[in-house]
């Protein structure tokens, strides 16, 4: 017998299916665009969906895909596309940083436009550092994986979905990143790294933040 919680945990699998093969396809799409498909992948190339990693590419490369966005957030994510134009989706510190917030419950994060905020909002580059940490806990935790449990291939990429919050200067997104991923101590510590990350912005890949193992991280 199919519960509803099983069809939930069923449904759950095949949106983070198709999320993970969407920013495969982006992967490829920037390499594509930077003329450095060739310099990576041999064709035809041959994919692999398995776990830990995600995906293995050519028998040489293994690709872990993580999402730095708190569940909460991708899911008020999905409602606030498809509330009224008029509307607003407020930031608060709760939906940002909470992974347990009941999805009936998110709805109040959604405002109408004659609606007060519950907080004063953001200032200076204070979203810029929230981004930054979450994209770096979700590096941490993949990095310390990749030296647990993760089979370990010629080459080990690690794409992360970063399309939430956009901050909108992104060179300064781009440097909080660099300084959080420097001064963590807990990265530091791991024999083994990922040989480059990917940090996708969007899907149109236009802005990805690339990290490699000369920028010491």
């Amino acid at each position: 017998m199919i519960n509803s919680s099983t069809k939930i945990s069923r449904l759950n699998e095949v949106s983070d299916f198709v999320d993970e093969s969407l920013m495969l396809y982006t992967f490829f799409n920037y390499l594509k665009s930077r003329k450095l498909f060739n310099e990576y992948f041999s064709i035809p190339i041959e994919i692999k969906k398995r776990e830990s990693p995600d995906f293995e590419v050519n028998n040489n490369y293994g690709i872990e895909i993580a999402f730095a966005a708190p569940q909460s957030l991708r899911y008020a994510d999905v409602l606030f596309d498809k509330a009224s134009n008029n509307n607003i989706l407020e930031l608060d510190e709760e939906l940002v940083n909470s992974n347990s917030i009941k999805r009936n419950d998110i709805k109040k994060f959604i405002k109408g436009p004659a609606e007060d905020l519950s907080e004063n909002g953001y200032y200076a580059d204070q979203l810029e550092f929230i981004w930054s940490k979450k994209v770096v806990e979700q590096i941490v935790s993949k990095t310390h994986k990749l030296n647990t449990i993760y089979t370990i291939f010629d080459k080990n990429i690690l794409l992360v979905n970063g399309d939430f919050l956009l901050p909108r200067v992104r060179n300064i997104s781009e440097n909080c990143l660099r300084d959080e991923l420097r001064i963590n101590v807990e990265l530091s510590n791991y024999k083994i790294k990922f040989t480059e990350i990917f940090i996708l912005l969007d899907f149109q890949y236009k802005h990805i933040i690339r990290i490699n193992s000369d920028d010491n991280y």
